[in-house]
């Protein structure tokens, strides 16, 4: 592999400057209003319509789904009150899933700042985003495998009105070609860079040569019908819109800075130690899947054995003003939940690849937000103690989850079926409920009703897979959005 300046090269930097953008519900009622308390903890607005928003769908079937959500939430602080007061149940600052989430609330703190606060958006452009998706066109095409015959092709093309008029000069270049018409089109209909090129045509207008995996396409617009967008279709329709634009905006914005801040940097993948790391990677996690716990451990048993040198000081990344040793990559790489194709050492280092474009990145956008003193930020203390609650929680269901596990698989001849699994799942409801009814007479608990009825969320969600995880900010693996009940806790009431 020859030197990686990875923030020059465009593959790459498409990749990493993917991100996906995160637009807020706008709330009718403040963001700090005290919705509820459950004995010393309280859950705000802000709290409920954010965890709402990305909370499964589980939660939130019923006709009272507001209600039936903060339920759960409510549940959830039952639990961690009676859990907070047991060592055993404790989770450290230093836990590896805190120490990512303040990774991960570091990056977006930056794309916030640099990208989301730079995002504006007019009636006007989401009227016209409106009326592009109710325009219809109907189109001819060419399509060739030759680029040659392509462009032959478009000299002739731009000779005739109709493509079902072409001339006899057209078939004498080539027969490598096929031509033909679409039934009307809207917008999104067919797939990138196809879509963006066919709306943007005028009616008879013939397009330049389009590159695609398959081949060339020409095309040309026949027929135009448009729609006025009238005061009802811009209600009904503005929400879905601004967050549209708000994706696209967001994009061009993220990569236009994340060129600026990273490229005057000049960072370099010193390709030898790059070949280094994934050698010595590849095997771990081909037997793990992914990094143990104790992999600098590992790493030092397997260096004694067999007398190799200590490669985690290495400096595999360079630049302006310093290096990235081989340690700090598999440090942030061991944070984070990531998994790697192992068929072949090959098929690992490009995948590999993709991965470390995504870790420099944060590297650098982490040390710039703690420069900027993001990283004492109450907002960040705050939201971590919310998701500390939650993995406390989650951590003790599962571990009266794993302890009927075991003691169904000792007890049932080490095998395990679905009823099992179900029997499991309903006795850990039973023992969760029996503690919430105690502790519901011991923890005094109060709800703001008003406050609950004016709460506007979107349950446009509600039904999707994707909604409880998602790709956010570019990581190369999936995540919570915000930490939500689990859906046990939403069943018990």
């Amino acid at each position: 592999m020859n030197e990686l300046q990875l923030m020059k090269n465009n593959n790459y930097f498409l990749f990493l400057c993917m991100i996906s953008i995160i637009q807020c519900t706008q709330e009718l009622t403040h963001p700090n209003q005290i919705l509820a308390k459950v004995g010393k903890h309280t859950i705000s607005v802000d709290q409920f319509t954010k965890s709402y928003s990305f909370g499964p769908s589980a939660l939130k079937e019923g006709p009272n789904s507001k209600v039936d959500y903060l339920n759960a939430m409510i549940n959830e602080l039952f639990l961690y009150e009676m859990l907070s007061q047991n060592p055993q149940y404790s989770i450290s600052q230093t836990d590896s899933r805190l120490m990512l989430l303040k990774d991960e609330y570091l990056v977006e703190k930056m794309f916030t700042e640099n990208v989301n606060e730079n995002i504006y958006i007019s009636d006007e452009e989401i009227i016209e985003s409106i009326k592009a998706s109710k325009k219809k066109l109907k189109l001819s095409y060419l399509f060739t495998r030759f680029i040659d015959t392509a462009e032959n092709c478009l000299n002739v093309l731009k000779k005739v009105n109709n493509y079902n008029q072409l001339t006899d000069e057209l078939f004498e270049i080539s027969d490598e070609f096929s031509i033909g018409e679409t039934k009307y089109l809207v917008y999104g209909e067919i797939d990138e860079p196809l879509n963006s090129i066919i709306f943007s045509l005028l009616p008879g207008q013939i397009s330049k040569i389009i590159t695609t995996e398959l081949g060339y396409y020409i095309l040309r617009v026949d027929d135009v019908i448009t729609e006025s967008v009238s005061n009802m279709d811009f209600e009904m329709n503005k929400k879905r819109h601004k967050k549209i634009l708000w994706n696209k905006k967001g994009n061009i914005i993220a990569k236009e800075y994340l060129d600026s801040f990273l490229s005057p940097k000049n960072i370099i993948v010193k390709a030898e130690t790059f070949n280094t790391i994934v050698n010595e990677l590849y095997p771990l996690y081909k037997q793990y899947n992914s990094l143990p716990n104790d992999i600098f451990q590992l790493i030092d048993e397997f260096k004694t054995m067999d007398n190799r040198d200590d490669w985690l000081q290495d400096t595999l990344v360079t630049f302006n003003s310093g290096g990235i040793t081989c340690r700090e990559i598999v440090l942030h790489i061991q944070r984070r939940p990531l998994f790697f194709n192992t068929k072949t050492i090959n098929v690992f280092a490009e995948d590999f690849q993709k991965r470390l474009a995504i870790i420099i990145r944060d590297y650098f956008l982490i040390n710039d937000a703690i420069k900027k003193g993001y990283h004492t930020s109450i907002l960040l203390e705050n939201e971590l103690i919310i998701w500390k609650n939650n993995l406390v929680v989650n951590d003790y269901i599962n571990s009266i989850k794993k302890d009927l596990l075991s003691q169904s698989y000792y007890e049932k001849s080490n095998t395990l079926d679905r009823e099992i699994i179900n029997e499991i799942s309903e006795k850990t409801k039973i023992l969760i409920k029996y503690k919430l009814d105690s502790l519901k007479t011991k923890i005094p608990v109060e709800i703001n009703q008003d406050i609950l009825l004016n709460i506007e969320v979107d349950d446009q969600m509600i039904g999707h897979v994707p909604e409880v995880k998602l790709f956010k900010l570019g990581l190369p693996y999936f995540r919570l959005a915000y930490p939500s009940p689990n859906p046990l806790l939403g069943i018990i009431n």
